[in-house]
């Protein structure tokens, strides 16, 4: 599961977020073209992408409060 957990932050992967687009995607229009050579397949590539890089954000986010993780800036200002 991603997000927040009881073990700390865990962030969405780039095929869990193509597969639960892709999931939804098919339970609106069955049949719908997930090939990359596809219009739509392209779109939900990008916006996959897109979309991990902002979890991927959030992790450097979450990581820069511990004390064991961060560095630079964000370790001197938990100090």
């Amino acid at each position: 599961m991603a997000g927040l957990t009881s073990e700390g932050f865990v962030p969405e992967t780039l095929e869990d977020i193509q597969d639960r687009i892709m999931n939804n995607l098919n339970v609106l229009s069955p049949g719908f073209d997930f090939t990359t050579e596809s219009p739509d397949g392209q779109l939900i590539e990008i916006m996959s992408f897109e979309l991990s890089q902002a979890w991927s954000e959030l992790n450097l986010v979450y990581r820069s409060y511990d004390p064991q993780q961060a560095t630079g800036a964000a370790l001197r200002n938990l100090g």
